[in-house]
């Protein structure tokens, strides 16, 4: 008797333990950021606001969602390799003026990313910049700690 409650107790606590690592590895590909300034993503423009951004399961797109679910955008995406694992999540966004494009998202622990196929606006902008001998700026929005 002793030995089937110990052996049920061992089996129920590697099925939680399996449940928790899934879900845990679902939840990686998302973030949960507060963007201060409206942005671009694939031709759409988004308003300021808290946002969760989330690796589809095809993995060649984000899907870009208001946290009260009022806007959802998908976008096409490349991957994008690193030297080094990351130390915190983050999204990066291009500068140009008052102009914000997003431009990549970086997952904790993983040294590859995800980088948005540049719209037609944002390519027109940096030929014009490139003509001047000028970069856009690199702004990074590190996630807020759930």
């Amino acid at each position: 008797m002793k030995k089937h409650l110990l052996s049920t107790l061992a089996i129920v606590t590697v099925l939680t333990t399996m449940m928790v690592v899934s879900a845990h590895a679902q939840n990686a590909s998302a973030i949960t950021v507060t963007i201060p300034f409206e942005f671009t993503a694939a031709n759409k423009t988004l308003p300021a606001g808290d946002y969760v951004v989330r690796l589809e399961d095809s993995r060649s797109e984000l899907k870009i969602q208001k946290s009260d679910g009022s806007t959802a955008e998908f976008v096409l995406i490349n991957p994008v390799y690193g030297r080094d694992p990351q130390n915190q999540s983050k999204l990066v966004f291009h500068r140009y003026g008052s102009q914000y494009f997003l431009a990549q998202m970086w997952i904790v622990g993983s040294s590859n990313g995800e980088e948005l196929r540049q719209s037609t606006q944002e390519r027109g902008i940096r030929r014009e910049l490139a003509a001047l001998r000028q970069k856009p700026q690199r702004i990074e929005i590190a996630v807020r700690a759930n």
